[in-house]
């Protein structure tokens, strides 16, 4: 008896707060969309009924002549902006206003996650990204060229012993790709070299394991996102403690081992060690860019980067940052790479054109690429950044009000000013945006041409987000074009990408995974005559 009277007194409380949440918007005269109790937005996506990506789309075309409408995140009040005029005031004018990420995870509990630049928050966050922001310059990046082009000509290989009496060989290329991205950052962050292509390597399984999606795993982003503090007391963690032991063992005799040895090695590991224990200016050097895609310097302006903002690096710091990296690394470019090769796949005259500019490449340059030659490629850049406009694997920005904002009304759109509180989180849809025909004509077809050196210029760059905007872009998107563009380049100088009876086409987004990826990526590959 005593419970039920319990759960009816939960239940009870529980229903209160749901219609008071729903009042939030109302009060405040701002168009909203009504959700599930508790869960709000995210029912569908916790029962995988949809991808995440279909309810921010879905969400984005319910009020398509709104600048920004009110919704939940769980139990959290939360406005999404839509108008680019505003999101680029939110993300760059009035930045210090949105300094901050939602907070999802319980850093408590999360070492890990504690420190890395991703999740810091406020004057911390400032110092760390003043402090990495030199590893990641055009001249740092560069310096991966080198052992990411061998970890790409050890793909080549790799399919070209698959190759006997077969005229196609047949490969799942998220799982290959995977596999592929995991020893890219293995050797370009930990100087560690591995075949995951051949084995189930420690950093593969670590990578599997971090990734997977399942209820537990729902359960604890919505506890921690519902009650930060009952987590915190509770203990709950998202990453496994076998994760985190791995990465802080692998890091910690990484950095012993060179320091008693002097080893010198032109990683990412070398460069933090560069930055152990004090400030480095960035030498003024003039590197191409990557790419279209790469989020610009001038984004950074607000962080007001200054020498007494920045913050020595220590051990710990280290283990942070290369484990964030290895995430990115290990799942960002590995699902670029499988969208990029399945659109090839379904479009031969794109993928032949790209080949041409490859071939010409390579020529120049007698076999041995270098990374001048290669950033310089058009065309390639064209459809990198197309696949990114389609395929935005960041799908949403996500900012949180850290002190009160009025937000000015429109008559046009029937707006009053509204106060956008302190802890209201605010949400980006960049899939919405990306998949808009306004901003993209016929926005679900592939098409290169939208990146050429005639229409780039009329794209709004706050409607174009595959790395975020302003001072908390992605920090590494010049690495991630890197990585990309090195694997493609030397991938279709060998093979050229077909399509195969068990590739899926149209492609459709599952609601079985967490991220923006199909249920698989089947192709096939055929060896290009002249190899």
């Amino acid at each position: 008896m005593l419970c039920l009277t319990l759960i009816a007194i939960i239940a009870s409380i529980l229903i209160i707060y749901y219609i008071n949440s729903l009042n939030y918007w109302k009060k405040r005269n701002v168009a909203f969309i009504k959700t599930f109790p508790i869960l709000g937005g995210m029912k569908d996506v916790i029962l995988k009924k949809k991808n995440l990506s279909e309810v921010i789309l879905e969400y984005y075309k319910k009020c398509p002549e709104k600048r920004y409408y009110g919704s939940f995140l769980f139990t959290k009040p939360c406005l999404t902006i839509k108008d680019i005029d505003l999101i680029k005031k939110i993300t760059v004018k009035d930045f210090d206003y949105f300094v901050d990420h939602i907070r999802s995870i319980n850093t408590d509990a999360e070492p890990l996650f504690a420190k890395n630049l991703a999740a810091l928050r406020g004057q911390k966050w400032r110092e760390m990204r003043n402090t990495l922001s030199p590893l990641f310059t055009g001249s740092k990046i560069r310096i991966m060229f080198n052992l990411i082009s061998d970890s790409a000509k050890q793909l080549n290989e790799y399919f070209s012993d698959q190759f006997e009496n077969d005229e196609i060989v047949e490969f799942e290329a998220k799982e290959v790709m995977s596999r592929i991205a995991t020893d890219i950052i293995a050797t370009t962050s930990f100087g560690i070299e591995c075949n995951s292509l051949k084995e189930d390597t420690e950093f593969y399984k670590m990578g599997k394991l971090l990734v997977q999606s399942n209820l537990t795993a729902y359960f604890k982003a919505m506890m921690q996102s519902i009650s930060p503090k009952l987590s915190r007391k509770l203990g709950i963690s998202q990453v496994p403690k076998e994760i985190s032991n791995f990465f802080s063992g692998v890091i910690k005799e990484t950095l012993k081992e060179r320091e008693e040895k002097g080893i010198i090695r032109q990683d990412m590991i070398h460069i933090m060690m560069e930055a152990k224990g004090k400030k480095r200016p960035e030498e003024n050097l003039n590197i191409p860019e990557t790419g279209f895609a790469v989020v610009k310097d001038d984004d950074h302006q607000k962080n007001d980067s200054n020498e007494n903002e920045s913050t020595p690096i220590n051990v710990e710091d280290i283990i942070a940052q290369g484990f964030v990296f290895f995430l990115a690394g290990f799942e960002i470019v590995s699902t670029m790479m499988a969208f990029l090769c399945h659109e090839l796949a379904l479009n031969q005259d794109i993928q032949k054109k790209l080949q041409q500019e490859i071939d010409v490449a390579f020529n120049k340059t007698n076999e041995k690429l270098n990374y001048e030659e290669m950033v310089h490629m058009k065309y390639l850049d064209m459809v990198i950044s197309e696949i990114l406009r389609k395929w935005p694997l960041g799908i949403m920005l996500s900012r949180e009000c850290v002190r009160d904002y009025k937000l000015i009304g429109s008559e046009i759109h029937g707006e009053n000013d509204i106060v956008i509180e302190k802890g209201v989180s605010i949400m980006i849809p960049v899939y919405g945006i990306h998949r808009d025909p306004n901003f993209y004509p016929n926005p679900d077809h592939f098409d290169p041409e939208r990146f050429n050196d005639t229409n780039k210029h009329n794209i709004n760059p706050y409607a174009y987000l595959p790395f975020g905007i302003g001072p908390r872009s992605c920090i590494g998107s010049r690495l991630a074009l890197l990585e990309v563009k090195v694997l493609i380049v030397y991938l279709l100088r060998r093979f050229e990408l077909v399509v195969i009876e068990r590739t899926e086409k149209p492609l459709r987004i599952s609601p079985k995974k967490p991220g923006l990826s199909p249920d698989s990526f089947w192709l096939g590959l055929k060896q290009r005559i002249h190899f």
